[in-house]
């Protein structure tokens, strides 16, 4: 009958969790661990191939042409960012310690926080954020005018390197209001000395017991590294005074670092360190001109494979949003310990369950698709560019890669080395408590079956980007001809798994 009931409550919530999810626009992701952020000047991105479609070409030159791009980028709509990672689809969360209540959205014991008076109360909030700066650097050259000094060889082949320089800065506020902060931590004689205990949730989030999944509120976190190269080897395959077309294949070489999980949103430089294939067809049209002015018509079409590769996450269980965060018992001799202790220590006794719903994962991206399209108007000096992209990845894809720890339960409310199978970040069910034992501790130690992995993998997202560019060259003044010129854009997501941001760019380019 028990566990009758349990399996209801839980089919419950994963109703009302659903709902909550369709009914939303602007939340379709909710309690996720890992945001996969789209990288930078990759390919067809309007901040590399703007002003760049056709580089300028020298006169009796080595077919080889160079730019430079300066970028940098903001987050917007941080709080779409903020329901991606937080439970139930909320940017304020009320944590309360009085179990008796339930209105609450995450119960206090849950992150170690017991004070004197039980009555501790306050409401956090949290707001991710993301600057990006980079230096970015392309190199094409014509193979046929380098090996065999012709520009019109038949065999119009090319190759292209391109990365970025990049650094990564991601933060988390954590916002705490305290209504009552229940007289201070409670003070336990006899309690182990790493077992601490606390009276705010900033500090719980940052408790030294937890490996994985803290948060620091508002500590910048930064990575600079030189971010994923990509190598291309190209055809040109149309090539009229009106039109022009082109294809590669290429590779994507990771050199960024590769996620650790120790906290919330961190900084990742590249696609999280995996290798990739990468195809695409580009092609132009010289859409009307007269004497003065052209408008031109250009779009890039990319492709990558992004192969599996292993990195560090956490997870949630099935139905039971954040529930990384529940305290465990990690084995039987540990709730044994518990139940030894009960009446000085043993409703404390416990250990942080995110050290164990974080593992090494296998994690597959797969396919991505970038779509850029943009009109050109041209003068005999300057380049004005406007342009739509699109970005188009699928769900990642991911398995543990090595069997899930054995031995671990949920601790109940009561603590004391009872367990607890269906209690969740925000629900006790206490009348659902597992008494002590070795038999009944089996019966609740958690499996496989109860991970949901889909909570440590990225979603399958769309964004949309306008951007426009301005541009200047120099063509007849010098010896080598060369361009300036300056953009922007604002990437957008019609829901929060992807990013809204702006990006601005200054670039610099010259051909030989």
């Amino acid at each position: 009958m028990k566990k009758t009931l349990g399996i209801a409550v839980l089919m419950a919530q994963a109703v009302v969790s659903s709902g909550i999810q369709a009914d939303s626009c602007d939340c379709t992701v909710t309690s996720h661990t890992f945001f996969s952020a789209r990288p930078l000047y990759q390919s067809a991105s309007p901040e590399r191939v703007s002003l760049f479609h056709r580089p300028m070409v020298k006169e009796d030159g080595h077919g080889g042409a160079m730019q430079f791009v300066l970028f940098g980028g903001k987050t917007r709509r941080n709080d779409d960012l903020a329901k991606f990672f937080t439970p139930f689809c909320k940017t304020k969360l009320l944590v309360l310690e009085d179990e008796v209540q339930d209105d609450a959205d995450l119960i206090a014991h849950n992150f170690n926080i017991f004070t004197s008076q039980s009555n501790f109360e306050s409401t956090i909030t949290i707001e991710p954020r993301q600057n990006v700066f980079g230096l970015g650097f392309t190199y094409r050259q014509n193979l046929s005018q380098l090996f065999w000094d012709d520009a019109d060889c038949e065999y119009p082949w090319w190759f292209e390197i391109s990365t970025p320089l990049m650094r990564i800065e991601n933060r988390v506020d954590l916002g705490e209001a305290i209504e009552h902060d229940g007289g201070g931590a409670a003070q336990v004689t006899g309690l182990p000395e790493e077992q601490v205990l606390f009276d705010s949730m900033k500090a719980a989030f940052n408790q030294k017991l937890w490996k994985y999944g803290k948060i620091n509120d508002g500590n910048k976190m930064k990575k600079t590294r030189l971010a994923d190269i990509e190598l291309k080897l190209g055809y040109q395959w149309v090539n009229t005074e009106c039109c022009g077309a082109e294809s590669y294949i290429g590779l994507h070489i990771p050199t960024g670092n590769r996620p650790n999980a120790e906290y919330l949103f961190e900084p990742v430089v590249g696609a999280n360190q995996h290798w990739g294939i990468m195809w695409g067809t580009s092609a132009y049209f010289d859409v009307w001109q007269n004497d003065c002015v052209a408008f031109n018509f250009y779009i890039d079409l990319a492709a990558k494979y992004m192969f599996s590769g292993r990195e560090r996450r956490s997870f949630d269980l099935k139905y039971k949003p954040w529930s990384r965060y529940l305290s465990v018992y990690e084995s039987f001799e540990q709730a044994t310990l518990a139940s030894v202790n009960a009446e000085t220590f043993g409703i404390y006794l416990a250990s942080p369950g995110i050290n164990f719903f974080t593992q090494d994962l296998n994690v597959k991206p797969g396919f991505t698709h970038t779509i850029n399209s943009a009109i050109e108007l041209v003068s005999e000096c300057f380049n004005i560019e406007l342009g739509l992209n699109v970005f188009m990845r699928q769900a990642e894809c991911v398995r543990l890669r090595e069997s899930f720890p054995s031995g671990i339960a949920i601790r109940s409310s009561e603590g004391q080395g009872k367990t607890n199978i269906y209690k969740t970040i925000n629900e006790d069910f206490d009348q659902l408590d597992v008494a002590y034992g070795q038999s009944n501790y089996e019966s609740t130690v958690i499996t496989e079956s109860d991970i949901d992995l889909n909570s440590a993998a990225h979603p399958a997202m769309i964004t949309h980007t306008l951007y426009g560019a301005l541009g200047y060259k120099f063509e007849d003044c010098c010896c080598y001809p060369m361009f300036v010129g300056l953009g922007g854009s604002y990437e957008m997501s019609r829901d929060n798994a992807g990013m809204h941001r702006w990006t601005l760019w200054g670039k610099f380019g010259f051909s030989f």
